[in-house]
């Protein structure tokens, strides 16, 4: 095995594609770069018309004069690789697309995507030829058989179907997954059907009886990609551990269902090349590599062990500490208990009474402080001042209940979304519904604005962190880089960044210009719940059910401050104006009870304490506002962040009735 090129692509490696003839090598993330593989030297840059446009898979024509590329847009675009100038666009897909492959053949294209349809295409006039419908979430993977007769997809449903390519009627439907599907392929001979995804197994499936035959354990993580080797018809799978920021390759005997050979290495994408001779490995540090191997098979794995192995001891101390598929993760944090003791609230400026039949689950200030929007089975917003509800919006008795509110800086406009997985964004002089926003398949947990106004984040149980323009309501970027539901996203205040947070324990930092990743910050234990930026945009403040807040450097992506010791998980976070301040709040659920402290950064010490019957509350300069499960808000105007004023606070604490009967909704309405 020797290596024939080394290059440097400018952001992560989402695909790669070798040409038919080996010639060249196309790389894609926010474009896509060809390579001459011999010499080393570029020799097309495709760029999309819209930057904002992110590349997930690429895959070229038979002939190699068409390159396809798809991704975070809802468009299959072509791209003639002669004068790398777009030649198509194919229209249908509703969301991203998440795969595109073409058939052996050479005479149909499959892609793959968000809205759970595979739709085929005829690759000579580029029209539509089926639709295939029958997965209930995302597509992950598709992939043909040898013949062209018949495609498989892969999705977050667990589920992999099997179809006739040329009359798209449904063959097969596998199941057996226990999570996500990431990658299928069809065994050389088209007799038998592999699929892997995070639960870490290859699944074996019979395409004659279309039962499953076996499955193959081992890989310490999810597994994103199987590829059977040209000449041997050995499996090759991969899984990628993103804690360690490496990669497990295993080489297997599928009819002896043996493994044959295993290695960890440096890198998380890697593509043999259809005749075997290739390979193309992509590092973290954003390194690419192109191997030229005479024949890889298990004989000669030895020879990409040299190239790019590290020391088995890392792989293994990966798969002790489960760090990518711990199935003991929780749901998005939710508080699901409706049933409150008697308890202390604060002294309240206004006192807003009977505002919900059920649970306040959610508060936000606007900006100006003038306005307080506030969510459970409906939709309400308040004029602060009088107290009077100014507009009753929505109701979602029917459809879900709603988690998340945010409003833009003006405060002219707010967002709200929940269960029913969809965006609604609202006028505040009106409040009339200006529009709906649909992109997400499952759970909305958050939403934050963007200072100019306009640009919207979401983060979903689904895994996924959306923005969106509001103005044209259109989707303008996703990033799945978590591997579990997404409970938070914010905005730095210099519209620089923009922050998310999962179930996984990590949060990600992205650029929110180009949408490129920044860092991933990993060092929490449990879910990371929220996130806040420093005022002077300097920092990102995490906070985790692990009973911990971690103050992150924006640029270094290191941690530099570590508050330890809250008494239950942490669920809410705000910096003081001055950033010197931080207040924390969790709920305790044995007690019935939330637990809020105020912590000096720079001494990371606790400078007051007190505890209280509330279990939503929204800040907005001197005012704060909290929810009871009588169906109460209060709102109080005190400075919280000075020290003294916080530690008698709970001076003015008095016994407030909080006992609600009503059925808990969780159980009414299942999201």
């Amino acid at each position: 095995m020797s290596t024939i090129y080394t290059g440097q692509s400018s952001s992560k490696v989402n695909a790669f594609a070798f040409s038919p003839d080996h010639s060249f090598l196309a790389v894609a993330n926010w474009k896509i770069i060809i390579t001459d593989i011999l010499t080393g030297k570029e020799f097309r840059s495709l760029i999309t018309p819209s930057m904002t446009e992110y590349i997930y898979t690429i895959a070229y024509s038979r002939d190699g004069k068409t390159l396809i590329s798809a991704g975070s847009t809802k468009d299959i675009r072509l791209w003639n690789t002669g004068s790398g100038r777009e030649s198509g666009l194919l229209t249908g897909h509703k969301l991203a697309v998440n795969k595109v492959v073409v058939s052996p053949n050479g005479k149909l294209l499959a892609s793959a995507s968000n809205d759970g349809t595979v739709r085929l295409w005829d690759t000579q006039t580029w029209r539509a030829l089926h639709t295939l419908k029958g997965h209930e979430q995302e597509i992950n993977a598709v992939a043909f058989s040898s013949d062209s007769r018949f495609v498989v997809s892969g999705s977050t449903d667990k589920m992999v179907l099997v179809w006739n390519a040329l009359s798209g009627e449904l063959i097969h439907s596998f199941v057996g997954h226990t999570r996500l599907v990431a990658a299928v392929a069809f065994s050389p001979d088209d007799r038998l059907v592999v699929s892997s995804g995070w639960d870490s197994q290859i699944n074996i499936w019979s395409m004659e009886t279309g039962n499953g035959i076996g499955s193959l354990t081992g890989h310490p993580n999810g597994i994103h990609k199987l590829c059977f080797l040209p000449r041997t018809g050995e499996l090759l799978s991969v899984s990628y551990d993103r804690f360690r920021k490496s990669s497990n390759v295993k080489l297997w005997d599928i009819s002896a269902r043996k493994e044959l050979n295993s290695l960890t290495g440096d890198f998380y994408n890697i593509e043999v090349s259809q005749n075997g001779n290739y390979l193309a490995i992509a590092k973290p540090n954003r390194q690419i590599m192109v191997s030229h191997i005479n024949d890889l098979s298990a004989k000669t794995f030895g020879q990409l062990k040299a190239e790019i192995a590290q020391p088995e001891d890392q792989g293994k101390e990966s798969a002790e500490n489960g760090t990518e598929n711990d199935d003991r993760k929780v749901a998005a944090p939710r508080r699901h208990d409706n049933r409150y003791e008697l308890g202390d609230v604060f002294e309240p400026t206004q006192v807003l009474n009977e505002h919900s039949s059920s649970r306040i689950n959610s508060l936000a200030f606007s900006s100006d402080g003038s306005l307080l929007a506030s969510a459970s089975w409906k939709l309400s917003l308040m004029d602060v001042e009088s107290g009077d509800t100014k507009y009753n919006l929505i109701e979602f008795v029917k459809t879900g209940y709603i988690y998340a509110l945010a409003f833009n800086p003006k405060g002219n406009l707010f967002a709200a979304a929940g269960t029913d997985k969809f965006i609604r964004i609202f006028e505040t002089s009106s409040g009339n519904e200006k529009g709906q926003i649909e992109g997400h398949n499952q759970v909305i947990n958050s939403l934050a604005f963007h200072p100019n106004g306009y640009l919207l984040a979401s983060g979903g149980n689904d895994g996924w962190v959306k923005t969106w323009d509001t103005r044209k309501e259109s989707e303008i970027d996703s990033f799945h880089e978590h591997e579990d539901a997404v409970t938070s996203v914010a905005f730095s205040s210099d519209g620089r960044f923009l922050a998310s947070a999962g179930n996984d324990k990590i949060a990600v930092l992205w650029n929110a210009g180009t949408g490129k990743k920044k860092h991933t910050l990993v060092g929490h234990s449990r879910p990371v719940t929220c996130v806040a930026f420093s005022p002077n945009a300097k920092f990102l403040a995490t906070g985790s059910w692990d009973r911990s807040i971690k103050l992150w450097n924006l640029e270094t992506g290191l941690e530099e401050i570590c508050l330890a010791g809250h008494p239950v998980g942490i669920d809410f976070i705000a910096f003081s104006p001055n950033g010197k301040m931080m207040i924390a709040s969790g709920y305790n659920r044995v007690r019935k009870l939330s637990i809020m402290r105020l912590w000096d950064i720079e001494k990371k010490s606790t400078v007051a304490a007190l505890s209280g019957n509330f279990y939503t509350l929204a800040l907005s300069d001197e005012k704060i506002a909290f929810a009871y499960t009588n169906r109460t808000i209060q709102i109080s105007k005190v400075p919280v962040f000075e020290p003294e004023t916080f530690k008698h606070l709970e001076a003015l604490l008095h016994a407030y009735v909080a006992e609600d009967q009503r059925p808990d909704p969780e159980k009414r309405v299942k999201a």
